[in-house]
């Protein structure tokens, strides 16, 4: 009989989806799809912070390609049969029976490393391995603790574990080594409370879709985003609370048909529905037009012409390294940081105008020059722009240009909704009809613009700018579209 194959990751997921465990196991590979760039982003500094740290504290390293992870496997128990003194990216399994599941159960799990130590057991000395985890952040949760678990029980099981406990190795100083190293000692009845669970979440019918930020970073987005958008199901309804989506299911309010046919003044009398009903009402109905639903007048300033800005901040201090602006009747300028050239204004081989700047204050100082011939109103997407310009600016910028500034996000999200599921620009303006003429993510810009900065790659920084430029663009489109259309509230 075919084992039910849990990994530790798999435990991990228990602490936030239980679906991505059924799909990791039972779902078509050909569904899966690359994950959202920013989320990728993460993904990637985390890794390189093990390596950074893996390194630091062990020096040379010695690379043993595998095949397989039956073949990861048998390295793993060779190379600790040798003694080596230091394994990462062990693959360990064991396969057991579990009461309450049919089938037997074989966990697996991938230690970021296995460190050689000694004790004194009955006088003796006796050698062997201590599972070590590297995590960036400081604190750690329930998902590293039942990780850790498996991974302390699967070494215990090749006989080569020194006692019950493994450690997390967390943070890291200038020198690459681990800020805080913490002691975790085995919780079976927590492990195998989660094996049980997991397994009986892989050999049951797919769990129902929610959708959460944490979906950015999970290859199943797209095809999870598909069910609900089938059913009509309320996970479509962005910004609806657990809580009050369990209150309206317990009411038997399951799909955006039975929220439409609800008056907005109804859905409140649900837990944590209250200013948001008339935007929730018009959400669903916006899903099941396909087509924008307005639930409040615009405010005035919508129907003015002016500018539009985006800034672009680096990956590593959040610095602003790029600003892009427009006005209603002329074309894009960008100005971006460039320590090491001398500042002026170029033409890209594409047309755009680009201004270089030698530091973050003169990239403000140049772009409250170019939005000065006039006092219209200067547009931007959600407050984050606005804090940057407080926080970085210098504050004779600040305060010239403080009073113009317009968050276009907040004047859609207060007045219309449309069939996406969210309000990012991305999602807005491509759903108004936008199209990115390259790639749409800050992650890909940003690596541009380092390649240029690294090595003069001029064809890397007109990617990085049309990006920049298409951010602009799409902030005209949507307030253009905001400007043009005619409210029916």
């Amino acid at each position: 009989m075919n084992p039910i194959v849990i990994t530790a990751t798999q435990l991990r997921h228990l602490y936030g989806c239980h679906r991505r465990i059924w799909l990791d196991a039972q779902g078509d590979p050909r569904e899966r799809a690359p994950i959202d760039p920013q989320a990728a982003a993460r993904l990637d500094a985390g890794w390189a912070h093990e390596n950074i740290v893996q390194t630091a504290t062990a020096g040379a390293v010695t690379l043993i390609p595998v095949t397989s992870w039956a073949d990861g496997v048998r390295v793993t128990r060779e190379e600790m049969d040798r003694g080596a003194a230091n394994f990462m990216g062990a693959h360990l399994e064991h396969t057991f029976a579990l009461d309450g599941m049919a089938r037997p159960i074989q966990l697996r799990g991938k230690a970021d490393r296995l460190r050689r130590a000694t004790s004194f057991v009955g006088g003796q000395r006796r050698a062997g391995y201590i599972a070590v985890e590297i995590k960036s952040y400081g604190v750690l949760t329930d998902a590293d603790r039942v990780q850790m678990d498996a991974y302390i029980c699967l070494l215990q099981q090749t006989d080569k574990a020194i006692g019950s406990t493994g450690e997390f190795w967390l943070g890291r100083d200038a020198r690459g080594q681990p800020n805080t190293r913490i002691q975790h000692t085995l919780d079976r009845e927590r492990l195998r409370t989660a094996v049980l669970a997991a397994a009986q979440v892989i050999v049951g019918d797919a769990p129902g879709v929610l959708l959460t930020k944490g979906c950015a970073a999970c290859p199943w987005l797209s095809a999870c985003r598909r069910q609900p958008r089938i059913a009509h199901d309320l996970t479509l309804l962005s910004g609806l609370r657990t809580d009050s989506q369990a209150a309206l299911r317990a009411a038997g309010i399951n799909t955006l048909d039975r929220v439409a046919a609800e008056a907005p003044d109804h859905l409140r009398r649900f837990r944590g529905i209250k200013t948001t009903a008339e935007a929730m009402h018009a959400h669903a109905r916006a899903w099941l037009a396909e087509a924008p639903i307005w639930f409040s007048q615009p405010p005035p300033i919508c129907a003015e012409q002016g500018y539009y800005f985006d800034i672009e901040t680096r990956l590593d201090t959040g610095a602003t390294w790029c600003i892009g602006w427009q006005h209603d009747a002329a074309a894009p300028e960008i100005a971006i940081v460039a320590p090491a050239r001398a500042p002026g204004s170029t033409t890209l081989a594409d047309g755009q105008l680009l201004h270089l700047v030698p530091d973050t204050a003169a990239l403000w100082r140049r772009f409250a020059r170019g939005v000065s011939a006039d006092e219209s109103p200067i547009a931007h997407w959600t407050a984050f722009d606005a804090t940057a310009m407080r926080h970085e600016a210098p504050a004779d910028v600040s305060d010239a240009l403080g009073a113009r500034l317009h968050d276009l996000h907040a004047s859609v999200t207060r007045s219309v909704r449309l069939p996406t599921f969210g309000a990012s620009i991305k999602e807005i303006a491509s759903t108004l009809g936008f199209a990115w003429s390259g790639y749409n993510s800050h992650v890909p810009a940003y690596a541009d613009y380092l390649a240029w900065l690294h090595s003069g790659d001029d064809a890397a920084l007109m990617q990085a700018c049309a990006y920049q430029r298409d951010d602009v663009l799409a902030l005209q489109h949507i307030w253009r579209w905001m400007r043009a259309i005619t409210p029916h509230p």
